[in-house]
């Protein structure tokens, strides 16, 4: 176990910290497990591009330079989000190991030297984007980046599964038939045979849903095994998160 009972003071050029925002006033004035952190330059880079994430309770990693004992941030990164993407890897080419990248369900999972990556079937302890071939079904945890895509902060590859997409509704098509929601830039149809539970009020079937869905919920999607797990033909639970 280690533990730092207090911040750290000084001058260091080249600083990086992650952890769990607390006392936020300002963008000027937020604390990382306990160091005193400046983010409000005006050339400071925010993942994703909105700083609202910046937040009492957010997990985020911050890099820049320590300055008398306050960490003048040039790049604030998300990392803990409400994505989650588990799915297989259709094609070889949907896997860009020169830019760390990887499609699943058509959305772009970005990662970099910050995200953890766990191989539950081969054990291999150097997996990575590298490791990944067509077949391969992952679970990926991270931040929606605002343009349809997801940065990971976790990617595990495991043993296939049911396909799930989380993250908030952009887009939702309530006109029979073909009802539909979208989240992450993914057309998540729907019938009636899917399941909607969690959500406030009373939610029994597909009309009801249409009825009480709004843009920007946070959905958690399942799709049950079919033999193509690189898609989700038609949602079979729908469950609403609190996020």
């Amino acid at each position: 176990r280690i533990e730092r009972e207090s911040a750290f003071s000084g001058n260091i050029d080249d600083f990086e910290i992650e952890g769990v925002v607390s006392q936020f006033a300002s963008l000027a004035s937020f604390r990382v497990d306990g160091q005193l952190v400046n983010a409000a330059g005006a050339g400071v880079r925010f993942e994703p591009a909105n700083s609202a994430f910046v937040r009492d309770g957010a997990r985020v990693e911050v890099d820049g330079e320590l300055v008398n004992g306050t960490l003048i941030a040039e790049e604030v990164r998300q990392r803990d989000g409400e994505a989650r993407v588990h799915a297989e890897i259709a094609n070889a080419a949907d896997i860009n190991v020169a830019n760390g990248t990887v499609r699943l369900l058509g959305i772009l999972i970005r990662t970099d030297a910050s995200t953890q990556f766990d191989d539950n079937v081969l054990n291999n302890p150097n997996f990575g984007i590298g490791g990944m071939v067509a077949g391969d079904f992952l679970e990926v945890r991270g931040v929606d980046d605002g343009a349809g895509g997801v940065i990971a902060t976790e990617v595990e590859r495991d043993a296939t599964d049911d396909p799930r997409l989380r993250g908030g509704v952009t887009a939702i098509d309530a006109v029979l038939p073909g009802r539909s929601v979208t989240i992450l830039g993914v057309v998540v149809p729907t019938d009636a045979n899917t399941s909607f539970n969690g959500f406030p009020g009373t939610v029994n079937d597909e009309d009801d849903f249409y009825a009480a869905v709004q843009l920007g919920d946070l959905l958690d999607v399942r799709d049950d095994q079919d033999g193509d797990e690189t898609v989700i033909d038609v949602a079979d639970e729908i469950e609403f998160e609190t996020p």
